[in-house]
């Protein structure tokens, strides 16, 4: 029984660990390639400089096929809705495209604000970018969930096959 719980749970640190590697590989992965450019676009001065980070943006979610789906991992929500987000995105780059290279200050200061409004949110830690949650394992978020809950399953019955048999061995004492 001693040996069933150590196994158990080092087979379940091993999978939660690696699942925490997993996790922190795809978010640096998609901050890297994504999520870094619409902060530039938001934040760019020039229709040309927003129009290149965002098109950066796009191709990434679209080569990992993030256009449509939902990032949650057992039900649906409209913050979830990855169809939502990228056609908003989408929108957001036509508009910047239709500009014309004569625009009016005023409108290019005005399509720029409203480009940044629809990238960036205000929350109470300032700005952050405008994202679906667990949008960086998508679409893996569910066997990740999944396999997280099992390996905490097996710490704690890992850990009670150990106690038990600490227990039995100073009762026999």
């Amino acid at each position: 029984m001693k040996t069933f719980g150590v196994f158990t749970l080092c087979v379940s640190s091993c999978v939660l660990i690696s699942v925490g590697v997993i996790c922190m590989v795809s978010k640096i992965r998609f901050e890297q390639n994504c999520k870094g450019y619409l902060k530039h676009a938001a934040d760019a001065n020039t229709v040309q400089l927003a129009k290149s980070e965002l098109k950066k943006s796009l191709e990434f979610i679209e080569n990992q096929g993030l256009t449509q789906g939902s990032t949650h991992a057992i039900y649906s929500t409209p913050k979830c809705d990855l169809e939502f987000w990228y056609s908003n995105l989408n929108a957001a780059a036509h508009e910047l495209d239709a500009l014309p290279d004569n625009a009016d200050p005023l409108i290019v200061s005005n399509q720029l604000m409203k480009l940044r409004e629809t990238l960036v949110d205000q929350g109470e830690k300032g700005p952050k970018v405008t994202l679906p949650p667990y949008i960086s394992v998508y679409p893996y978020q569910t066997p990740i969930q999944l396999t997280t809950f099992a390996s905490l399953g097996g710490l704690f019955v890992g850990s009670m096959a150990i106690a038990s048999v600490c227990e039995s061995q100073s009762k026999e004492k």
